[in-house]
């Protein structure tokens, strides 16, 4: 698949940005990986990415911060999100897709997993 699409990956984890990259470098997408919210603000307002893949537990500048940010600008607000993070109450999450995220996925998740989210909702937005 040579489709070039643009993922930002914003996490605070080395070893996932990594694993991340790889996974979707291999398949032809072209990653970027941001490890703190601040950064990836300015980032995503100037890259305008296809996806961006969102982890809420940071530093300093959180996802949920990010995501308020990202969805209250007319810019910015039509980029597609996908939340991965640990938190799991539901009523956690329930909060979280109220501000907007295109779909919430709990961490551990298989690599293979997340590519078959990420290319769901690609196909579903006529992207691949």
């Amino acid at each position: 698949m040579e489709n070039k699409l643009h993922i930002i990956i914003v996490d605070d984890s080395s070893t996932n940005n990594l694993l991340c990259k790889i996974l979707f470098d291999e398949q032809g997408y072209k990653t970027t990986i941001i490890d703190n919210g601040k950064l990836a603000i300015s980032t995503i307002r100037n890259a305008k990415p296809d996806m961006v893949l969102l982890d809420l537990m940071m530093p300093e500048t959180d996802g949920l911060a990010v995501l308020r940010n990202l969805k209250s600008s007319p810019e910015t607000k039509d980029i597609p999100i996908i939340i991965v993070s640990a938190a799991d109450t539901q009523a956690y999450i329930n909060e979280v897709m109220k501000l907007g995220p295109l779909d919430y996925v709990k961490k551990p998740i298989g690599l293979n997993d997340l590519l078959g989210k990420v290319e769901e909702h690609l196909r579903a937005m006529n992207k691949i």
